[in-house]
């Protein structure tokens, strides 16, 4: 594993071969690094409450959520699914929290917070302008990022040797993303998932090196694609 100078990340490194790929592009990320220990920090309305984040870290720090990120290069960009539960039943347009950036500039080793911006929701009962209001890429990202999140919870349970109900995830994870916008993300995570299920009546037992190994992989490439979504 490679961990600490890449902002908290890590890499799971399956063979000697991927160690001086691993260290160019860590040194490479470092060597861009336009932000670090970088945290999004959400502030909600009274009569709103904050549900989970997918695939992150997050905290409560007095009145607020904290989300880390990491370290970001120039030009990197990361995307964050938040659950918000907002209570009502008036329809329109409703203002539901502010978000704020906050950083250490890697030159000064200054904290730099940046400005909150306010964030709204419209509450429609047309089920037609809801759909309507779709984004499809978000869509998708949100279903590949939901997969990932069960998958891990099913490496979680395959590594207790509870395969059945580690295939009853798999399962969840397969039917989310087929309720998703079709695309080649989608489809890929599908059939990730999908040999995964399958492969681990062939794995055997758990404890075994070559289980081992192959659940470190299947990990890693779940952590990975959470945290660059």
């Amino acid at each position: 594993m490679v961990a600490g100078g890449g902002g908290g990340n890590y890499r799971y490194l399956g063979d000697p071969e991927r160690i001086v790929a691993a260290l160019e592009s860590e040194f490479h990320t470092a060597s861009r690094t336009a932000a670090s220990e970088v945290e999004i920090i959400i502030r909600l309305k009274r009569e709103c409450r904050f549900g989970s984040v997918l695939g992150r870290d997050w905290r409560r720090d007095g009145d607020a959520y904290v989300i880390r990120l990491g370290d970001l290069s120039a030009g990197e960009r990361r995307t964050v699914f938040a659950k918000l539960n907002v209570a009502g039943e008036g329809i329109g347009l409703r203002e539901v929290g502010d978000v704020a950036l906050r950083y250490r500039d890697p030159l000064t080793s200054k904290v730099v917070s940046a400005s909150a911006k306010g964030v709204s929701l419209e509450l429609v009962r047309d089920e037609r302008a809801y759909r309507e209001g779709f984004d499809r890429s978000v869509q998708e990202k949100r279903a590949v990022a939901e997969a990932n999140v069960l998958v891990q919870e099913a490496a979680r349970l395959a590594d207790q040797g509870k395969k059945e109900e580690a295939k009853g995830m798999l399962g969840k994870a397969a039917a989310g993303l087929a309720a998703a916008p079709p695309s080649p993300a989608v489809r890929a995570e599908m059939d990730s998932a999908n040999r995964y299920k399958n492969s681990l009546d062939t794995m055997g037992d758990m404890n075994s090196e070559a289980a081992k190994g192959a659940q470190k992989a299947i990990k890693y490439r779940s952590y990975d694609t959470l945290q660059q979504r």
